[in-house]
C-alpha cells in the first residue's frame, strides 16, 4: 500500500517537473514569437490553423474568431507596449482566443515531446559545427 503511494507521488512530483520546465521553455514570449511568426493576428491567415488550434486547446473555433471583425487588426502582437492585455514584456495581444489557444497547442505538444525540453543538463546538438575559414569543407 505505501509503495504505491510513494510511486504516485514521485509520478505527480515528476509530472510537476515538467510542468515548471515547460512553462520556463516556453513561455509567454516564446508564444508571442511564434504567434508574431504564423501571422495569427491577420483573421484570413489565422483561419487556416483554427480547425487545428481548436481541436487541442478545446477553445470553439466561434470563440477564436470574436476578433476578426475588428477594423485594421494588428498582425503582430507586442508591438505598443503597455496597453491593452500584455504578457510579462507588455507585448500587446496577449490574452486573446487564438494567443491563449495557441500557448496551449505549444504546451501540449511539449508534453507529448519530453526529450525535446532543455531539463538535461548536456545540451542537444542541434545542427553542425562551425567551420574554420571562410569555405573550409
Amino acid at each position: 500500500m505505501l509503495s504505491g503511494l510513494d510511486e504516485r507521488l514521485k509520478g505527480e512530483a515528476a509530472k510537476a517537473k515538467l510542468e515548471d520546465a515547460i512553462c520556463v521553455e516556453f513561455n509567454d514570449t516564446f508564444v508571442t514569437q511564434v504567434y508574431n511568426y504564423l501571422s495569427l493576428g491577420y483573421p484570413m491567415l489565422a483561419r487556416e490553423y483554427d480547425e487545428e488550434l481548436s481541436h487541442i486547446s478545446r477553445i470553439p473555433e466561434a470563440q477564436l474568431r470574436v476578433d476578426d471583425d475588428v477594423k485594421a487588426p494588428v498582425g503582430n502582437v507586442g508591438i505598443k507596449p503597455g496597453t491593452g492585455l500584455t504578457d510579462a514584456t507588455g507585448a500587446v495581444g496577449v490574452g486573446t482566443p487564438r494567443w491563449m489557444a495557441l500557448k496551449r497547442y505549444i504546451h501540449e505538444w511539449a508534453r507529448q515531446h519530453p526529450n525535446l525540453t532543455t531539463n538535461s543538463a548536456e545540451p542537444m546538438a542541434w545542427g553542425v559545427r562551425a567551420r574554420r575559414g571562410s569555405w573550409a569543407i
